[in-house]
């Protein structure tokens, strides 16, 4: 088996902490929402429409 040992200097190390602490502080604000009946779940469909939508309207500022 190999295993990939990485290390990191302070910055490096400091930046995959803040990345790692914005996403758990995400992750459990998508919870606290899911617990309190405020999430809405869509399609993975209804999701790709939205995306498409949002893509064309920045290619439209954009040009």
């Amino acid at each position: 088996m190999n295993t990939k040992i990485q290390f990191y200097d302070n910055e490096e190390q400091r930046k995959v902490i803040s990345h790692d602490n914005r996403l758990i502080e995400q992750i459990n604000s998508a919870f606290e929402k899911l617990d309190s009946g405020k999430a809405v779940f869509i399609s993975h469909e209804q999701a790709k429409n939205q995306m498409a939508e949002r893509k064309t309207k920045i290619r439209n500022i954009k040009a």
